[in-house]
């Protein structure tokens, strides 16, 4: 049995997700009656609370792991979300999810959405792996300092060189240039800090304040 206790994975998927991904719904362009709008209205408040019942009920119950073979990524549905991110014996249940999440919501789509090609077990949650592009960690809810957390011990005491950083996520920074450590990024505000010794070796993720 899995842990039902452990924290719980920040997993950002909504209907404010769906905009974020262009997720267009099909609508008429015809004028509509107010018993029309109304239903609609109630139609588009269901699918809210549908929405957020099961990203609870996913993050709560379906992506608990111990160890980095549990976790899947599975296919999503909108607006519930392009992937989710599970424990693989729970991936059956994303069926029945699915099925009533679409009978309620109704029909849309992503416009070529990103998948995880790897995924984690950390703190008995899965997550996408370290080196996925930013577009999927903020997809998830993270932000810097979740994002040093989480993966810290995945990269601190490696070699930056033999593991192929994406230079959108982190950007590579010298122990002893104290300037360059304190200084902002000057391209990117959110990128992760590597911080690196003389020989290559990551010795901290730092993010800027």
């Amino acid at each position: 049995m899995v842990n039902h206790s452990a924290p719980q994975l920040l997993i950002r998927l909504s209907i404010i997700l769906c905009l974020a991904w262009s997720c267009n719904k099909n609508t008429s362009n015809q004028q509509t009656t107010p018993q029309e709008s109304n239903s609609r209205d109630s139609t588009e408040m269901a699918c809210q609370v549908l929405v957020a019942k099961m990203e609870a009920y996913i993050q709560d119950e379906l992506n608990n792991c111990r160890v980095h073979s549990d976790c899947i990524v599975a296919s999503g549905t909108c607006p519930l979300g392009p992937f989710f991110i599970v424990n693989k014996e729970n991936e059956k249940l994303l069926d029945s999810i699915i099925l009533e999440v679409n009978s309620t919501c109704g029909p849309c789509k992503y416009d070529l959405p990103e998948f995880p090609s790897t995924v984690i077990c950390k703190d008995s949650k899965c997550y996408p792996g370290y080196n996925e592009g930013s577009s999927i960690l903020m997809l998830v809810g993270y932000d810097c300092l979740k994002i040093a957390n989480i993966y810290k011990a995945e990269l601190v005491g490696k070699k930056f060189q033999n593991l192929q950083l994406n230079e959108h996520l982190y950007r590579i920074v010298p122990e002893k240039d104290i300037e360059v450590i304190n200084a902002p990024d000057p391209e990117r505000g959110s990128r992760i800090k590597v911080i690196v010794d003389l020989n290559g070796y990551i010795k901290a993720l730092d993010c800027d304040l």
